[in-house]
């Protein structure tokens, strides 16, 4: 049977990491230090909770600008810690920040109307493998969910940042 085989389309992180264990494709509680080493010679895409695509309510267009602010300021701190261990890693969120300010922001299926489409697909198709970093709301993230499993589905490297690392 395919790992990849019914893989739901809510995040369930613990059935994911149970189904890909011994795989090597999904790796748990990494640290920077190894994360930046598996990293080297490739391009590393850094998935974090941006646009989730479920939210209760309408958020305001201000709303909406801030939490696109505080996860590019997140995913740029995180992208630094990176660099400085000489991995490369993209973000859409960093890139996207500048040029969503004229955008209706409450569309969130912008970035993520289903897996490996949207305006983060350019990046995540070129890369090889993806990055979670342990930035607030990532488990329940949906956006962070469909990054993971459309790489793991083309056998991408996934790896999941251990909580607390560089004092983050």
């Amino acid at each position: 049977m395919n790992m990849h085989h019914r893989l739901p389309p809510e995040p369930d992180w613990t059935q994911l990491c149970a189904r890909y264990e011994g795989s090597g494709l999904l790796r748990r509680d990494v640290d920077v230090d190894t994360a930046a080493k598996l990293a080297l010679g490739c391009l590393g895409y850094l998935s974090v909770p941006c646009y989730t695509c479920t939210f209760a309510a309408p958020k305001t267009n201000f709303a909406a600008r801030h939490e696109l602010e505080t996860a590019a300021m997140a995913a740029a701190i995180w992208s630094r810690v990176f660099a400085r261990h000489g991995a490369r890693i993209v973000s859409p969120v960093v890139r996207l920040d500048g040029t969503w300010a004229a955008n209706d922001l409450r569309d969130r299926s912008l970035l993520y109307p289903s897996p490996g489409q949207g305006r983060s697909a350019f990046l995540l198709r070129r890369c090889d493998l993806v990055v979670v970093p342990p930035i607030d709301g990532w488990r329940e993230s949906v956006g962070v969910w469909r990054d993971a499993c459309w790489a793991l589905e083309r056998n991408m490297r996934v790896l999941l940042i251990q909580p607390n690392e560089e004092g983050l």
